[in-house]
């Protein structure tokens, strides 16, 4: 997720921030609202309730996180361990592939039957065994309460996510606020940010695109998943 600016050190040095009233409106909005202002969903008449939190025990399976993030169609499930009372990380379908990839690292080419069979045993496999494998997917813990431009900053830095935790309880999350929770809060208000949101791809590009790796057509996908 890119944004048309990157830290509060870079608005302020801008002239977007002193002459474009509007963009100096949100990015107000941005430093006053909190974080957890992007778990709120509208339920019919205006009432107002927080996203609830799904969430895996470390003891299960991979087969059921699978199951889980296809039932809710999310992409991310934080990983709860009850005997020490606190979240130990996120796991996603990238974590997966890495953990499949991993089995494969001495199988230069393996056949679809390998690949298939690997996969099948890996379904039993704890779904702490695979956390972040992918390192794509820190946890990254925020108080309740926090600006929702320091998130930005985070998400600027290539996090996805975040998981938010009560003032009393840095352990426990009791949220996960994610890019996508904060396009659904914004997208109501773009037309209050002004010359921001008309920035070019070009202009976007000026802030830092990762690098772009391609496979041909011919070649096998798990060579595209290995690069």
């Amino acid at each position: 997720l890119f944004f048309p600016f990157t830290s509060i050190e870079q608005v302020s040095g801008t002239s977007m921030a002193a002459d474009d009233a509007s963009a100096t409106k949100i990015l107000a909005e941005f430093k006053s609202t909190p974080v957890e202002a992007l778990l709120r969903i509208e339920e019919g008449k205006g009432y107002v309730v927080e996203e609830p939190i799904i969430q895996i025990k470390h003891t299960d399976t991979i087969q059921h996180a699978l199951g889980l993030l296809a039932e809710y169609k999310i992409s991310s499930l934080p990983v709860y361990h009850e005997g020490r009372k606190r979240h130990l990380g996120f796991i996603d379908r990238l974590d997966f592939v890495a953990f499949i990839l991993s089995k494969l690292a001495d199988v230069e080419h393996p056949s679809g039957e390998q690949i298939d069979m690997i996969a099948a045993q890996s379904m039993t496999e704890k779904v702490t065994d695979v956390i972040d494998m992918s390192r794509w997917d820190p946890f990254v813990m925020v108080k309740r309460g926090t600006p929702m431009l320091n998130v930005l900053e985070q998400f600027s830095k290539g996090v996805h996510r975040v998981a938010l935790h009560d003032q009393d309880d840095s352990l426990r999350i009791t949220g996960v606020v994610s890019q996508s929770a904060f396009l659904r809060w914004l997208l109501p208000r773009l037309n209050r940010m002004g010359e921001p949101v008309n920035r070019t791809l070009q202009d976007l590009g000026q802030l830092g695109f990762g690098e772009v790796l391609t496979v041909k057509e011919s070649d096998p996908a798990l060579l595209a998943l290995r690069r």
